[in-house]
C-alpha cells in the first residue's frame, strides 16, 4: 500500500486509513521516503508524517473506506 500512496502524488484528494482506525484526507503527497510520506491535510493544510507501517488502507478521490 505504501508503494502505491507514493505514486499518487497527482491524483489527490487521497483518503488514508491508519492502523489506529483514523481516516484522513490529503491534498497533496510533499516528499516520499524508505520508510515515511510527508502529506499535506485537506482541510487544515497540515502536514502529516506518516510511517510506513502506520498505514492500512488508501484510496483515491475518495472518502469510502471499508472496513478492515
Amino acid at each position: 500500500m505504501y508503494n502505491l500512496l507514493a505514486e499518487w502524488a497527482d491524483q489527490c484528494p487521497i483518503t488514508v486509513k491508519l492502523k489506529d482506525s483514523t481516516v484522513i484526507v490529503f491534498d497533496g503527497i510533499l516528499d516520499v521516503h524508505d520508510d515515511c510520506i510527508e502529506l499535506l491535510e485537506k482541510d487544515t493544510g497540515d502536514i502529516y508524517i506518516l510511517q510506513k507501517e502506520d498505514i492500512l488502507f488508501a484510496k483515491i478521490n475518495s472518502s469510502d473506506i471499508p472496513e478492515a
